[in-house]
């Protein structure tokens, strides 16, 4: 009786240290997740958006928008992102011609096979509409 109660509990403590390196990986967040990447130009404007899966359903959004144009790039800008169950966006200014934003995205799925749209409008009456497409080498 004593040998079968050692057993057990030596396997309950095999399993424990299991189930705790387990979860200890997914939460650190040490496991593979999904990344997207997608990216569009336009004759002034370059952006590239960086989403990385950090939970079910849940993703963080790099967004870059780059001023290409020549000339001095302006001072502000208000954009748009849409996606598949998904938009985002504001009023930023500029530094040295771009902007680098994260935020996080929730409640959203993410294939490659989406279509995003960028809007962006600057001196109060330039307006820009992109199509970013998947960008495949990462």
């Amino acid at each position: 009786m004593k040998q079968s109660s050692l057993v057990l509990v030596i396997i309950s403590i095999i399993i424990a240290v299991a189930i705790y390196i387990v979860a200890s990986t997914i939460y650190k967040g040490d496991y593979i997740s999904e990344e997207h990447y997608f990216e569009g130009n336009s004759e002034n404007w370059s952006i590239s958006a960086k989403l990385v899966e950090t939970g079910d359903e849940t993703y963080s959004l790099t967004i870059e928008i780059a001023y290409l144009a020549q000339g001095e790039a302006p001072e502000r800008v208000k954009w748009l992102l849409n996606g598949n169950r998904f938009s985002t966006g504001g009023e930023e200014s500029l530094t040295d011609g771009s902007i680098i934003k994260k935020e996080p995205l929730r409640e959203i799925i993410i294939t490659e096979n989406d279509k995003i749209t960028f809007s962006i409008e600057w001196s109060d009456q330039l307006e820009e509409n992109i199509i970013l497409t998947p960008k495949t080498d990462k």
